[in-house]
């Protein structure tokens, strides 16, 4: 009865750590039905506890990392695994052998990869995260750095042996083996600071907490209720935080007219915050943020979470199965339509295995970080990406910096984090405020397979390029917002 786009499509799992259970978990929030062997003894999981003192906490995770699987049996693993189009094999699970293979993939988590000087090694999520360079920027200035939540990074391996799983069943032809290092998959979150390193020919500083270099303000700030967070990095961002704290006087400061000139001013303008945001709660500073289009927004604590409109609205946490009342977060993946299996002409195989996207093209409206990242993956893998700016309103990472002498010198061709997360991308302008610039878009829409996007809600339709437009005649586009 499963319904989604992975409906019909098998997968083992022989369980063994969090990454390989978070891949199996996506895949079958996708429909794929999801079978999970696991080890001698039971799962370690099982008898974790995510706080100590806390009885009722134990096996929490294992059971939030089950839900949609169901059970196998030692006694049937060859079976199943042949049955298979999927193999997962969890990061600590045990390296028995298995008497066949599955149709399309198996997916080999492991911390470090196999191959290389610590293929053997034991791995952790403080460990990856050390090694990746992650933690270097957290912390306080003249002390150790500071760890990130537990399980992240394991977490971001099984997202990677997931990609890996879908472009194999794209591909389709032959059994694929995908190795996947859950510290390779995590270099991706040290991406800025090693392209910042790069152009700045020096490490990255640890300014301290709650200050992340370049960009200034990005910190967290109490106030008479509640905590805000604040970010600015273009002029009007700026410009219209200044007028929140009403300080006129640091919106003409040529000293902070950029992030990078900012950030060396950071004491003067943490502290003109911190004078200020006090006298309000953190959901009048929002609200007026949000009319001064300054990026800030509440900061819940965890039980906030729970009770958070966005989430609410969405669904975002659903209860886990078998454990009462307890809650976790549901799959961040939702396909709103069509529903059930797909009924399009399955794919022919990529000619080239190391690029098994080969022939699938995309139109990518994204912007900034979220969505170049995405394509830039899909471009990893082969597809053909088209990423789509206009002059009028560039991709901001090519820079902020849009003076005569800067654009003259082509500073917006030189910023390595936009080349970092575009590589592999062909490039168009197109201006969506014209309509000849919507007609071109839409014709390189039509010659598509998919659309990227990432824009505020709302501005796709208004641009005449929302699902509903894109897709009229189009039972084949897949669309990512």
């Amino acid at each position: 009865d499963a319904t989604g786009p992975l409906a019909g499509y098998r997968a083992t799992e022989i369980a063994g750590g969090v990454g390989g259970a978070w891949t199996g978990r996506l895949l079958a929030a996708l429909g794929a039905d999801v079978a999970r062997l696991e080890p001698e003894g039971g799962d370690p999981l099982r008898r974790r506890r995510e706080d100590p003192d806390a009885p009722e906490t134990e096996g929490l995770l294992h059971a939030w990392l089950s839900q949609g699987k169901r059970s196998l049996d030692a006694a049937g693993l060859d079976e199943a695994v042949a049955a298979s189009d999927l193999l997962i094999l969890g990061e600590d699970a045990p390296r028995a052998p298995i008497n066949g293979r599955p149709r399309h993939a198996t997916l080999d988590l492991s911390w470090f990869g196999p191959r290389g000087p610590r293929g053997a090694w034991r791995g952790a999520d403080l460990a990856v995260q050390a090694l990746t360079g992650m933690i270097h920027p957290c912390g306080p200035e003249d002390g150790p750095p500071l760890p990130l939540g537990d399980l992240q990074a394991a977490m971001i391996g099984g997202v990677a042996a997931a990609m890996a799983g879908l472009a194999a069943l794209y591909a389709g032809r032959t059994h694929r083996l995908c190795e996947v290092s859950i510290l390779e998959s995590c270099l991706v979150l040290s991406d800025l600071q090693i392209n910042d390193a790069q152009s700045l020919d020096r490490p990255c500083p640890r300014n301290g907490v709650n200050r992340f270099h370049p960009t200034c303000p990005v910190s967290i700030h109490r106030c008479k209720t509640g905590w805000l967070g604040v970010t600015c990095i273009t002029a009007a961002q700026w410009a219209g935080l200044c007028e929140m704290l009403e300080r006129p006087d640091l919106a003409a400061d040529p000293r902070m007219a950029t992030i990078h000139t900012r950030s060396e001013h950071a004491d003067e303008i943490e502290a003109a915050i911190n004078a200020v945001l006090p006298g309000r709660s953190a959901e009048d500073w929002a609200a007026l943020g949000r009319e001064l289009k300054v990026p800030c927004v509440v900061v819940p604590d965890a039980g906030g979470l729970l009770s958070h409109p966005v989430f609410t609205t969405r669904g975002t946490f659903a209860k886990i199965d078998g454990r009462g009342d307890a809650t976790g977060p549901a799959s961040p993946l939702r396909v709103e339509a069509p529903g059930g299996p797909g009924t399009g002409t399955p794919p022919q195989g990529a000619a080239d295995p190391l690029a098994p996207l080969s022939g699938l093209r995309i139109a990518d409206f994204s912007m900034g970080w979220a969505g170049p990242l995405a394509t830039r993956i899909l471009a990893d893998l082969g597809a053909e990406v088209i990423k789509i700016e206009a002059g009028r309103y560039p991709d901001w990472w090519r820079g902020t910096l849009w003076d005569a002498d800067s654009i003259a010198a082509a500073q917006y061709e030189t910023s390595r984090r936009f080349s970092a997360v575009n590589r592999n991308k062909a490039s168009v302008s197109f201006d969506l405020t014209t309509e000849e610039g919507k007609a071109l878009a839409r014709a390189l829409v039509a010659a598509s397979d998919a659309v990227v996007e990432n824009h505020a809600a709302g501005v796709m339709p208004r641009l005449g390029m929302g699902w509903e437009q894109l897709s009229a005649g189009r039972e084949d586009l897949v669309m990512l917002s």
